[in-house]
């Protein structure tokens, strides 16, 4: 994570945050690099983007819709929906 100039953390909807998604957060804390949320699976049935951004506060991870500054994008990769989101913010 130390070569890379952004992260993108794909956290699935229908499962949270689970301890490979903390795993890659403190990587990219140390890194001190910026942190993109994606958060995938949204056409799933059980999809809680609230859920996950609400864990996310839990390690210290504010989306910009709770008043932090890290982007969140909700996406499917399977319904190919969000994903023109996902790359305008990358590029940003």
């Amino acid at each position: 994570s130390r070569v890379t100039d952004i992260a993108v953390i794909v956290v699935a909807a229908d499962d949270s945050v689970k301890p490979q998604t903390i795993e890659a957060l403190n990587h990219a804390k140390m890194a001190d690099i910026p942190i993109i949320i994606a958060i995938n699976k949204m056409d799933k049935e059980g999809a809680n983007s609230q859920k996950v951004k609400t864990e996310l506060l839990q390690q210290n991870i504010v989306v910009e819709d709770l008043g932090g500054d890290v982007l969140c994008v909700e996406i499917s990769a399977t319904a190919n929906t969000g994903i023109d989101k996902l790359l305008e913010a990358i590029s940003l």
